[in-house]
């Protein structure tokens, strides 16, 4: 790993065997990842590009402010709510492909067993799901028996 200043680090082992082009993020993106997530917000970022030519990482930031150790194509970051973003960038790939249908009742892909509520005769589906928009409470567990 190089790192330069301002903490940007980006990987010099290649972790793909085939030959990978390692060119810099743009500078407009750069300046943008340095400025507001590193200087202003004091936090890190692992950028990842995955395209034929193989794989290219780009680290931003330090593991802490308390330790001067920078981040890299290994850190452990916590998720928190970008998971959200992740299943649902998988259901709308699943959308395209055919495999789901957003329209679907959610309880097509459901055990029997699982009793979902209804709204005036409406089943929720996988968009009410995708879209915070099926009236479920935040404590869903708690209405399936």
């Amino acid at each position: 790993m190089v790192t330069t200043s301002k903490g940007c680090c980006y990987a010099s082992q290649p972790t793909n065997s085939s030959a990978i082009n390692y060119k810099e993020i743009s500078p407009p993106v750069k300046s943008f990842i340095l400025n507001q997530i590193v200087d202003k917000s004091k936090a890190a970022i692992v950028v990842g590009f995955v395209d034929p030519n193989g794989t290219r990482i780009f680290s931003f930031g330090n593991m802490s402010a308390a330790h001067n150790v920078p981040v890299n194509e290994n850190t452990l970051f916590n998720i928190g709510s970008i998971s959200k973003i992740i299943t649902t960038l998988l259901l709308a790939d699943m959308a395209t492909q055919g495999i789901v249908n957003l329209n679907d009742p959610i309880d097509k892909y459901l055990p029997a067993s699982v009793k979902v509520p209804e709204f005036n005769g409406t089943k929720i589906t996988l968009e009410d799901l995708a879209t915070h928009t099926s009236g479920l409470p935040e404590k869903c567990h708690l209405i399936f028996f």
